[in-house]
């Protein structure tokens, strides 16, 4: 038990999702400098990947795979993954275990401790979201739409994932509209909540609501002092990808 962190970077439009050769042109980017490790990076070998039984199929690859209406982990080469589930729901996770044993820059800034032996053993993952409609992320500080939202014809477009064995563990909301196929964006729709850090009131354009998300789960080990991405992370996923994003905290 205990409280669990991740910060949330999500662009702007909502409604962007990147398409396969995107993903992995990102991907590889952030291997490049220093965010990811990849197959061939000689520290994965380092990395034992036992403090979670999905980890298992991340040795070897350095990333595991998520999707709706499957319990277990599993893996595939990037582009088979992306190709795949172009079309589906789809979370791309790379676990680290040890942030000095890695050698990867820590991807948040400040690192939650000054003593560089707690930094080093940091661990946290990145996480690719990807979702067929939005995920429709809502918490104990992230409240939903109010009022609940439409399409612009007056059709709720709150539905259920899947599956009950869902990754995100969020509502969705359809893209189209399910009974007038019109298309829904929830880019301009404002929700209210709590910064997690101080529980000042706040409001959030777009809310924690998108069909990708590159996420910072940092677990337990979080620290004290409030976080951000490091901008220069922030900047490499915005100039990749051609878009612009903004962040949202979350704890649970």
């Amino acid at each position: 038990m205990g409280v669990e962190y991740r910060c949330y970077l999500i662009p702007r439009p909502n409604t962007f999702r990147p398409r396969p050769d995107a993903a992995l042109e990102l991907v590889t980017r952030l291997r490049d400098d220093g965010w990811l490790l990849g197959p061939d990076d000689p520290a994965l070998a380092q990395i034992p990947f036992e403090q979670s039984l999905l980890y298992k199929p991340a040795q070897g690859h350095g990333h595991y795979a998520l999707t709706v209406g499957r319990e277990d982990s599993f893996t595939a080469p990037l582009p088979e993954l992306f190709d795949s589930y172009a079309d589906r729901d789809l979370m791309v996770v790379w676990p680290v275990e040890s942030l000095g044993t890695s050698g990867l820059r820590y991807p948040l800034e400040p690192l939650p401790f000054d003593d560089p032996t707690d930094a080093a053993n940091c661990y946290y993952e990145v996480q690719l979201h990807f979702g067929r409609d939005f995920i429709y992320h809502t918490s104990e500080i992230i409240d939903p739409f109010e009022p609940p939202p439409t399409c612009p014809n007056g059709h709720t477009v709150e539905c259920e994932p899947e599956s009950d064995e869902d990754p995100f563990y969020s509502a969705r909301l359809a893209a189209r509209c399910p009974q007038c196929g019109a298309a829904f964006d929830p880019t301009q729709l404002s929700a209210a909540g709590r910064n997690g850090w101080t529980g000042d009131a706040m409001h959030k354009q777009g809310g924690a609501t998108y069909r990708f998300a590159v996420v910072i789960d940092c677990g337990k080990l979080f620290g004290r002092r409030q976080h951000r991405f490091h901008p220069r992370l922030k900047s490499l996923v915005e100039r990749t990808l051609d878009i612009e994003t903004y962040e949202v905290e979350d704890f649970y």
